[in-house]
């Protein structure tokens, strides 16, 4: 069986793990869900979108080299593929409406594998039968908690990618999955925000930090005959970290999601989600890191946004500000 019916060529961004993702959720009153996320890394690597079947079959490796966990997908999928590979995906949606997104997370520690166990999964086939066989995140909890995942050396990063995953479905539900001191850890995602280090339990411990801010300008204060007024607007969210560390998007990505509720329906999420990306686009040359090969650091490769209700895309590339749409229902529905 073909492994893609069709296959998009983006070959003018770039796709990998990334030091400086950011994953968002929004859900309009009317309860359509979007996803926006952007892909940041130090260099190009060429990237197509492609179009997996039904029916697709997959056995993933253990690693002495055995079979492990086997499986046919039971949906049609969209993946984001990376490194001239088309089995390794970063970013993707099934025709359910389930979405997975990985970002960096240097904290990670993949599971041991012992000889004697099954349902075993290279990493980079996690996203693939996540996406291929689970409708929803309740599915995906009740059986990734019985597979081990490890992971292998990438030849071209020179090291094996520390990796987490955002995974959302069409009904707003969203859980965050990592991999730590050899463990398998599946959170709830209350905030529907996701970026990377430290590990997202303390992300939700930092936002505490940030319960005093408000969307609501400041109101003039009286300092005896003095009266003081705000020096313009936006004082409502003064002290929002404003970097580009993980720390700080993601109370940045926390707030901005916060405060756009209510969004009446989806054509009013899917605008609001374009506005609040390019918040976190991190330009050339902005976290330039002088001792690497790729001196001008992290970079916006590509932004993402995903309407799990109606199964439509939008990507940016790095070189347009603008969005541009493909409806993958219509894909979806002609895939066998």
């Amino acid at each position: 069986m073909k492994k893609t019916l069709v296959t998009l060529s983006l070959s003018f961004i770039a796709l990998s793990p990334a030091f400086a993702c950011t994953d968002m959720q929004l859900q309009a009153r009317d309860h359509t869900t979007i996803i926006g996320r952007t892909m940041d890394f130090d260099r190009p690597l060429h990237s197509a979108l492609a179009i997996y079947p039904r029916g697709e079959e997959r056995t993933s490796l253990k690693p002495d080299g055995s079979k492990g966990l086997a499986w046919v997908s039971r949906y049609a999928y969209a993946g984001m593929n990376e490194l001239g590979n088309q089995q390794m995906i970063s970013d993707g949606i099934n025709e359910r409406g389930l979405a997975l997104e990985d970002l960096w997370l240097a904290e990670t520690q993949y599971q041991t594998i012992a000889p004697h166990d099954a349902a075993v999964l290279l990493l980079y086939d996690l996203p693939a039968w996540i996406l291929g066989d689970f409708a929803s995140v309740n599915e995906v909890k009740k059986n990734l908690a019985g597979v081990k995942v490890w992971a292998n050396n990438i030849a071209i990063l020179k090291s094996i990618p520390p990796l987490h995953f955002a995974i959302h479905d069409a009904s707003g539900a969203n859980i965050v999955i990592e991999f730590l001191n050899g463990k398998i850890t599946i959170i709830d995602n209350p905030v529907g925000v996701l970026t990377n280090s430290p590990t997202f339990a303390w992300q939700l411990t930092n936002l505490r930090n940030y319960n005093q801010l408000t969307n609501e300008n400041s109101q003039a204060q009286q300092f005896g005959p003095l009266t003081l007024r705000a020096t313009g607007p936006g004082s409502g969210l003064l002290g929002t970290p404003g970097d580009y560390t993980p720390v700080s998007r993601f109370v940045k990505a926390a707030l901005l999601v916060h405060f756009s509720d209510p969004l009446k329906d989806g054509a009013s999420a899917q605008n609001q989600m374009m506005h609040l990306i390019n918040n976190f686009d991190v330009p050339y040359n902005a976290i330039a890191d002088r001792t690497s090969k790729f001196p001008g650091g992290d970079y916006t490769q590509w932004a993402m946004i995903k309407n799990l209700s109606t199964q439509s895309v939008f990507i940016r590339p790095n070189n347009s500000m603008t969005f541009y749409q493909l409806d993958l229902a219509t894909l979806f529905t002609n895939t066998r």
